[in-house]
């Protein structure tokens, strides 16, 4: 979490990448599976838009 906060006021880049961003999510699937909740919804991707 300091790592994050950090590069959020301009430091460094987080030191993760897509993988750890896959394995946080099938830890959260998997959590909500466990826990009896339903599947979240997909949401579609939408482009950023600069200015907006």
């Amino acid at each position: 979490m300091e790592a994050f906060a950090a590069a959020l006021r301009g430091g460094p880049p987080v030191p993760t990448g897509p993988d750890d961003a896959v394995a946080t999510m099938t830890l959260v699937d998997r959590c909500y599976r466990l826990a009896g909740l339903p599947r979240r919804p997909r949401a579609a991707a939408e482009p950023h838009r600069a200015g907006v």
